[in-house]
């Protein structure tokens, strides 16, 4: 039975400084054990959400935005998804960050401001 330090160990050595090691991945994936690998995942997500930006939008990003993005972050992996969010606008997340720029966002903060007058 592997420990969980060694888990932790593994799912963080499957991220190289380019990218994601897909080979060892698969190498390892099969020699875990049912029990073993929901063990693993848990690791591995939490590993991955250390590396990762998702950006959320309303419309397709073009290009041009999504690699100034993209250089905003470096070393890390950029997730670009659509969704209807409340409002046009970007919402960003990295780790425990968020950076909402959506209009709904917007309005809420005016909206607290005035009651604050």
């Amino acid at each position: 039975m592997i420990s969980q330090n060694e888990l932790k160990t593994i799912a963080n050595s499957l991220f190289t400084d380019g990218g994601f090691d897909n080979e060892s991945a698969r190498h390892v994936l099969a020699l875990l054990s049912r029990k073993e690998l929901a063990r693993f995942i848990l690791h591995f997500e939490k590993a991955l959400m250390e590396r990762a930006v998702v950006v959320t939008s309303s419309n397709e990003l073009q290009p041009a935005i999504r690699k100034r993005i993209e250089a905003m972050f470096p070393g890390k992996y950029v997730f670009f998804r659509e969704e209807p969010v409340s409002g046009e606008g970007i919402s960003v997340k990295s780790g425990d960050n968020r950076i909402d720029l959506t209009m709904r966002s917007y309005v809420e903060r005016v909206f607290i401001e005035a009651g604050k007058a």
